[in-house]
C-alpha cells in the first residue's frame, strides 16, 4: 500500500487539520481564569460560579480550577449531592485504559455489559443547575477527570459526550454531543469508533500520515455495516471526510490497467442485401471491348436505337421539336404600318 497525498488546497487543509488536532489536544494546558481559585465558589450562592464556568466554556476553554471549586462547594453544602458524588467516582476511575465512562442516572434501568477498562458510575437523579446546562456540566466534569468519552444514560435516553473532541475545531461551535438511544446495545462499537477517530487525528497531528491513513481505513470498515444516520456514525463519516480532504488515504500499489473503449461496429458503406420489393443491387458492365475483339471505332448509334419505349417507371420522353410561332411586332409608327401594308 502507498500513501496518497494531494497538493495545493489539500496541503492547506492538512495543515489546518493538524493545527486543529494540536489545539484540541492541548485543552488541558489552557490557562485558568483569573478569578478561579480553590475557594472561589460560595456554597450558598452557586449561580455566579455556574455563570463563570458557562462563559469560559463558550470561550473555548474549560476552567479546571473553577469546576473543581464548584463541585467542592456543592459537596460542602450537601455531602450526598449527586454531582459531587459523580465527580468523586469519575476521579477514582481516572486511570482507566479506555478513558471512557458510563453514567447511569437514577435507580434501576439497564446495566451495560462489562467491558475491560470502562468506568461505570451509578448516581441518583442529577438536579438541574441554576445557570449552566447539565450536558455542559457533564462535559466539564469529564474533562476535569481525564475522560475522552462519557455516555450518560437516563431512562430510555442516552447521550454520548466527548470532552476533548478532536473534531471540535471543525464543527463551528457545535457541542461535542451525539444522541444515541441505542448506545448500550452498540456500546463496544461506539467506544471503538470514538477511539479510532482520536487515534487517526492524533497520528495526523504528529505527522504520522501512514498510521493515520491506516486508522482511516479501519474507521471506514467500522462504519460500513452501521446505520448511516446514527449520530455516532455521522461523526465517523465527518472524520473520514476531513481526512480525505487532507489527502490522507491508502491506495493500491501499481498503476491501474486502463479500461478499453467499448467496441463500435463500423458503418456499412455498401448495400449488400435487399428487402422484398426493393431494387436489386446495381452491377456495372465491363468497360471496353471484349477480349479478342478488333480495336475499331464503333459506328454511331442510329436514331432507332436511340429511341426507347416508355416504361411504367420512366416517363415518356418529350418530343425533340416544338412549334415555334413568330408574332409580328406591333408598332404605332405610321411608317412601319405603310411598309407592311400591301400595295
Amino acid at each position: 500500500m502507498v500513501l496518497s497525498r494531494r497538493s495545493g488546497a489539500a496541503r492547506a487543509a492538512l495543515g489546518a487539520l493538524a493545527l486543529g488536532v494540536i489545539v484540541s489536544g492541548c485543552g488541558a494546558a489552557s490557562p485558568p481564569p483569573a478569578t478561579a481559585g480553590p475557594q472561589a465558589c460560595d456554597p450558598a450562592r452557586l449561580g455566579p460560579c455556574e455563570r463563570a464556568i458557562t462563559a469560559a466554556i463558550a470561550a473555548g476553554r474549560t476552567p479546571r480550577d473553577a469546576v473543581s471549586s464548584y463541585l467542592a462547594a456543592r459537596e460542602a453544602r450537601d455531602a450526598a449531592d449527586p454531582w459531587a458524588r459523580l465527580h468523586r467516582e469519575l476521579s477514582a476511575a481516572r486511570g482507566g485504559a479506555r478513558r471512557a465512562a458510563v453514567i447511569l442516572e437514577g435507580s434501576g434501568g439497564p446495566r451495560p455489559a462489562a467491558i475491560e477498562g470502562l468506568a461505570l458510575a451509578r448516581v441518583g437523579a442529577l438536579p438541574r443547575p441554576e445557570a449552566i446546562d447539565p450536558a455542559a456540566l457533564l462535559l466539564a466534569i469529564g474533562e476535569v477527570t481525564g475522560h475522552d468519552h462519557v455516555i450518560h444514560v437516563r431512562g430510555g435516553e442516552a447521550l454520548e459526550l466527548f470532552p476533548r473532541d478532536p473534531l471540535a475545531p471543525f464543527t463551528a461551535g457545535l457541542a461535542p454531543i451525539a444522541r444515541g438511544d441505542t448506545a448500550l446495545a452498540h456500546l463496544a462499537d461506539d467506544l471503538a469508533l470514538a477511539a479510532q477517530i482520536r487515534r487517526a487525528f492524533a497520528a495526523a497531528a504528529a505527522s504520522r500520515y501512514v498510521e493515520a491513513a491506516r486508522e482511516a481505513d479501519a474507521l471506514a470498515a467500522a462504519i460500513a455495516g452501521r446505520d448511516p444516520l446514527a449520530e455516532p456514525v455521522l461523526r465517523g463519516r465527518y472524520a473520514l471526510q476531513l481526512l480525505a480532504a487532507a489527502g490522507i488515504a491508502l491506495e493500491a500499489d501499481g498503476t491501474p490497467t486502463p479500461t478499453p473503449p467499448p467496441h463500435r461496429p463500423r458503418r456499412a458503406t455498401r448495400r449488400t442485401a435487399t428487402t422484398s420489393g426493393s431494387a436489386p443491387p446495381r452491377t456495372s458492365a465491363p468497360r471496353g471491348p471484349p477480349a479478342g475483339a478488333p480495336c475499331s471505332r464503333p459506328s454511331p448509334p442510329s436514331a432507332a436505337r436511340r429511341w426507347r419505349a416508355p416504361s411504367a417507371t420512366r416517363p415518356a420522353a418529350a418530343p425533340a421539336w416544338r412549334p415555334r410561332w413568330r408574332t409580328p411586332a406591333i408598332s404605332s409608327s405610321p411608317r412601319a404600318s405603310r411598309a407592311r401594308s400591301p400595295r
